[in-house]
């Protein structure tokens, strides 16, 4: 027994012997520098910080190309340097490979360390950061095209130095600046307008080695665009209007003519240049816009507001601004009989006419009634809304408001008001050319009118109305006639307008308008002949004067007193004895 345990012992000790033989390397230790011999690399990444000491616990990541363009990496790459500085890549397919620094768990760090590696099979290749104390910074300013932006200050954010300016190349340095991130306060005149513009920071990347470039990109301002004539709110009656404007770019100058366009929102494009003269704007309320482009496509626009009223010497209904005229009733007083029987009679105190706006006309009518002893006064006013389509005139819209009051004074309480809105579909033609009315023309207007009437009255309220009708109308142009006025005699060519049983004739001249207007009331002839008017200062001043005659009217209203309906009734005979 003792011997066969002792060759146990014996074959167990050779075994043992033999095991340690076999993990020994013939060759000696391997070394952390040697490749593996397995077709396999490594990369060996060494880390400093500013003192030259191992950077311990800077966090190093790794990507691999694999295509144009195309890296990939995941956190299973990325390694940490450790006490002596160091960080080991083991396993590694032959390849290109980027190192980078991503930053430290305890400290920040300022900018970014990259290094390019391409491995081949069996090699190891070490990569060393060592972060520097001072950089030289490298700065190239352009414009957003790319094109260099020269004698610019440029001046660091922290501080360095003193600003510096940039050259021809848009290329600055400043040498021997601390390592940290940097914005850039970019500072200057470009012809003579100060410029100053805060960048966002940029990181500072160090690729092989190598402090990259930065470049600073500086926004190209639009242009400064400013319309130097006519004033905003500008009134025109009709005649040329030169526009003067003008257009600076910082980076540029002066903005070409080319580039200097001029247009309304009313009649479009109108030219182009500092100073373009446009003959005749539409009628209305323009917004004359001016648009300026520099050489890198940036616009900016300045704009005004310009009110063109209708004015022509040759045309026979103009509505220059701030134009009136005055008429003359050849009656004084007119006799009314409502439908139970009372009477009252109309003195009619004022009869005027004016522009409203660039494309309308009101006329106000007051008058005082007297009834059982009792005076009231009463205003009646009638606006048109005209649009002008070639040669011709038309009515887009009519506004009406009949106010009586309380007493005899315009500011006594209303006792009864009544509101009448109109609309045309389609527009109600009134002057079929304007400035060529031939003897003997005829034609027709039919319309749809659309009327929404707000009645109120101190004891009853407010009551709303609804009507719709058709107005078919026939003009005929009589044959010209010489109209005897207070402010002497004027040539009239006379347009007469039938509708159903009524008729109404304007008698027009020639750059005034309405002279006189003759109208039919209850078989009694109504006219009211022009007394003053401050277009003549626009065209020829006439002297002389002329009274007109004096008659009686009397007629009856069908509708009961203080209701809508006798409101409205009333609104259609004032409306007839206006000159609208």
């Amino acid at each position: 027994m003792r011997s066969d345990m002792t060759k146990i012992i014996q074959m167990g000790i050779v075994l043992c012997v033999l095991a340690a033989g076999c993990e020994k390397n013939p060759a000696g230790p391997k070394t952390e520098t040697e490749p593996e011999l397995n077709g396999y690399s490594r990369i060996i990444v060494y880390a400093y910080d500013e003192k030259g000491e191992p950077f311990e616990g800077l966090n190093i990541g790794m990507s691999r190309k694999i295509g144009e363009n195309h890296w990939e990496g995941s956190s299973r790459d990325d390694r940490v340097i450790d006490k002596q500085g160091m960080a080991v890549y083991d396993s590694l397919a032959a390849g290109d490979y980027c190192i980078r620094n991503q930053g430290h768990e305890e400290r920040y760090v300022l900018g970014a360390l990259i290094t390019y590696v391409t491995l081949e099979e069996n090699e190891t290749e070490t990569v060393t950061f060592n972060y520097p104390l001072t950089i030289t910074l490298d700065v190239m300013v352009k414009w957003l095209n790319g094109e260099p932006a020269a004698g610019l200050r440029i001046r660091t954010i922290p501080e360095t130095f003193y600003s510096k300016q940039t050259g021809e190349d848009g290329r600055v340095i400043f040498e021997n600046v601390p390592v940290v991130d940097y914005q850039f306060l970019i500072i200057g005149y470009i012809r003579q307008r100060y410029v100053e513009v805060t960048t966002w920071h940029f990181p500072l990347q160090i690729i092989n080695g190598e402090i990259q470039p930065i470049t600073v990109y500086v926004n190209n301002n639009p242009p400064e665009i400013h319309i130097n004539s006519p004033q905003n709110n500008d009134i025109n009656n009709g005649a040329d209007i030169q526009f003067i404007g003008k257009g600076f770019d910082f980076e540029d100058g002066d903005i070409a003519d080319s580039s200097l366009v001029w247009s309304s929102r009313i009649d479009g494009y109108l030219g182009t240049g500092e100073s373009i003269t446009v003959e005749r704007l539409s009628p209305g309320n323009h917004t004359i816009i001016l648009t300026g482009t520099d050489s890198f496509d940036n616009s900016a626009a300045d704009s005004i507001t310009v009110n063109v009223s209708f004015y022509s010497k040759d045309t026979y209904f103009p509505i220059p601004h701030d134009i009136s005229w005055t008429y003359q009733y050849s009656t004084d007083e007119i006799t009314v009989t409502d439908a139970i029987g009372n009477t009252e009679s109309w003195a009619i105190n004022r009869l005027r006419a004016s522009t409203e706006g660039p494309s309308s006309r009101r006329t106000v009518m007051n008058y005082i009634v007297t009834r059982n002893g009792e005076s009231k006064n009463c205003e009646y006013s009638v606006t048109d809304d005209y649009s002008f389509e070639g040669g011709d005139i038309y009515v887009t819209g009519t506004t009406e408001r009949l106010t009586i009051y309380e007493g005899p004074f315009m500011d006594d309480e209303p006792e009864e008001t009544i509101d009448i809105v109109t609309t045309y579909s389609p527009l109600y033609l009134f002057i079929a050319g304007h400035d060529d009315l031939d003897t003997g023309e005829t034609y027709s207007s039919d319309v749809t009118a659309e009327s929404t009437m707000s009645y109120y009255h101190i004891e009853r309220g407010t009551s709303t109305i609804t009507d719709s009708r058709v107005i078919s109308t026939t003009y005929e142009v009589g044959t010209p006639v010489t109209i005897e006025t207070a402010l002497g005699p004027f040539e009239t060519v006379p347009l007469t307008a039938r509708t159903g049983d009524t008729e109404r004739t304007w008698h027009l001249s020639r750059g005034i308008g309405i002279v006189q207007y003759d109208f039919e009331l209850s078989g009694t002839p109504v006219t009211a002949v022009l007394s003053d008017t401050n277009i003549l200062e626009l065209g020829q001043k006439r002297g002389g004067h002329k009274d007109g005659y004096k008659a009686s009217v009397m007629f009856n209203l069908s509708s009961e007193p203080d209701t809508p309906e006798r409101m409205q009734e009333l609104c259609g005979v004032f409306r007839c004895l206006c000159p609208q």
